[in-house]
């Protein structure tokens, strides 16, 4: 079968659940629809004509094969309703006989209670990505079984899908059009008894006790990053009351406390060294500053006191306020005084005497010193030959309110452009036009820098060089602009002017191109067939992440593991 029945969460619910939706036929019987339908029996038609994929169809659903509903940040509501009797194979729900099972994915805002499941009333249209009022477009199609037993399966391009209750009894409308502009119009009418299939609500993991802890055990990390922070080189320090291991994560159930602190430049980035001082927490990222804390559901950025307990839990408090001072003690160690609140006022007190140990780490970062860019002196890039582009569109990928693409213009001369960029939330049909400026926090309006990866693979923004065959990296866009416009046409044009970071002199590179864009939605609903089973599936964590840590902090993870 071309579709997998992905409301399946697991395997355990297919277990569990067979039995409670196997495809039989629901005891309340369907009432016509509304009179001014062109299907009313009164009128003489049939009202459940024999299918036909390649004609225009109009008829009534009369029993529901399966009626799931998952709750979260909004409500969505899965059905499978039929005008046949159905079976369950090859974890569909499909014809038995002759006739039609259509399939609904349907969202609406937070409207349902445990125990109350009811769709929201209202029209519900299609849509790539799911959105209050949507109607899912990868999970809504129609399987059509004919006289010979041969199903098709019907997918829709436009549509929209009515639904109104009377008293206990739910009434759909769902008119959709196909690509090859066929027709369809289905009604039902009956009860929907719903199975709820929302995950538990993870426990409150916000720390909201004071800690006032012996810090017995330290280790440290100093990254530069003259390009996107100038002015200050940024140690990531990790203390704790128990032993760390050699990435800064706990050996056994304890406190960590991580602080992120701005300082001045250090003469010898292979040589790091600590500047004493007072550290005051402020989001400027100043010399002299302390990063407060961010919490991005699957990690946690800049500073934060975490509490890991016997029982595998952990608990996080978000530096927000306070200050650490570090002053130096003989010739290797340092006395540190913390001094720090959380956003929800918690104070976190602490103190340490003893060595630090930094470690220069570039692993995250470009430094000019690496010297990846192949430039030798300003380039003008010749996009004029490429007229399609291609826009691989991942949705909120990272969960941080940003939609992510991945945008590649190659032209029949050898240059390549590779352009990573986090825009405006949409539906993954169109680029909001903008102009995008470097980020390493994946906000909306802004590229990713060029990086490699440990195999040398280039990720984020680059300039290609495709002359001699395969596409090899010259130059990473490690600062600049790129200007993305679109007319009434969907024609789009792309002005842009990036820096290659390289050390002496940093070279630049420009240039223009205008096409149109190949769209492919590789978002976490489309790509996978399957619902994620949580927005904390490792699959989605991205090494990227500058300095952020992972919410698992004991060396045995009990939820994941740290990016460094």
């Amino acid at each position: 079968m071309k579709r997998i029945f992905y409301f399946l969460f697991c395997l355990t619910f297919v277990a569990a659940s067979v039995a409670s939706w196997s495809c039989t036929e629901e005891e309340t019987q369907p009432e016509k629809p509304p009179t001014d339908t062109p299907d009313d029996p009164d009128d003489g038609d049939d009202p459940n004509p024999d299918p036909d994929p390649g004609s225009d169809f109009s008829g009534m659903l009369d029993r529901c094969g399966a009626a799931l509903f998952f709750g979260g940040e909004l409500d969505n509501y899965y059905l499978a309703l039929a005008n046949t009797e159905t079976v369950f194979e090859d974890q569909m729900c499909v014809p038995a006989k002759e006739g039609v099972v259509l399939y609904l994915d349907l969202y609406s805002e937070k409207y349902s209670e445990p125990g109350n499941i009811r769709i929201k009333e209202g029209s519900y249209t299609m849509s790539i990505e799911p959105r209050a009022g949507s109607c899912v477009m990868e999970y809504t199609f129609a399987l059509m079984r004919d006289a010979s037993g041969q199903t098709t399966s019907i997918d829709f391009a436009v549509g929209t899908v009515d639904v109104l209750y009377e008293g206990d009894l739910c009434r759909i409308e769902a008119t959709f059009t196909s690509a090859e502009n066929v027709e369809y119009t289905f009604y039902y009418r009956g009860k929907l008894e719903f199975e709820d299939q929302t995950p538990p609500v993870e426990a409150d993991d916000v720390l909201r006790e004071n800690v006032d802890v012996e810090l017995t055990s330290s280790l440290g990390h100093h990254y530069r990053d003259a390009l996107l922070n100038p002015d200050a080189d940024i140690v990531v320090l990790n203390f704790s009351d128990v032993a760390l291991d050699d990435q800064g994560k706990l050996t056994e159930p304890g406190v960590l406390l991580t602080l992120q602190l701005n300082t001045e430049p250090v003469p010898d980035p292979e040589y790091p060294i600590l500047f004493p001082g007072t550290y005051r927490v402020s989001a400027d990222m100043g010399q002299g500053t302390l990063t407060p804390g961010v919490d991005y559901d699957l990690y946690v950025d800049g500073s934060f006191c975490a509490k890991a307990s016997a029982d595998g839990s952990t608990l996080y408090g978000l530096i927000a306020g306070g200050q650490v001072e570090i002053a130096q003690e003989g010739i290797w160690d340092y006395r540190v005084t913390v001094n720090l609140t959380t956003a929800e006022g918690v104070s976190v007190k602490g103190s340490y005497l003893g060595p630090i140990d930094l470690i220069a780490d570039n692993t995250g970062t470009v430094d000019p010193d690496d010297n990846i860019s192949k430039l030798e002196s300003d380039y003008a890039v010749d996009l004029s030959s490429a007229t399609v582009a291609r826009a691989e569109y991942y949705g909120d990928y990272y969960f941080v309110g940003a939609d992510y693409w991945k945008i590649r213009v190659e032209a029949e001369t050898g240059d390549v452009m590779l352009f990573d960029l986090f825009s405006a939330p949409g539906d993954g049909t169109s680029l909001p036009a903008a102009l995008y400026t470097p980020t390493m926090a994946y906000e909306e309006g802004s590229f990713m820098p060029g990086t490699l990866d440990f195999d040398n693979n280039p990720e984020g923004t680059w300039l290609l060089d495709a002359r001699t065959g395969e596409a090899t990296p010259l130059a990473p866009a490690m600062d600049g602009w790129v200007d993305v416009a679109v007319d009434s046409e969907g024609v789009y044009t792309f002005e842009f002017e990036f820096f290659d970071g390289a050390y002496p002199t940093v070279h630049a590179f420009t240039g223009r191109w205008s096409g149109t864009l190949q769209f492919e939605n590789l978002s976490l609903f489309s790509m996978s067939g399957v619902k994620p089973a949580s927005r904390t599936d490792a699959s989605l964590m991205s090494p990227k992440v500058e300095y952020a840590t992972l919410k698992s902090l004991v060396t045995a993870p009990v939820r994941k593991a740290t990016v460094r």
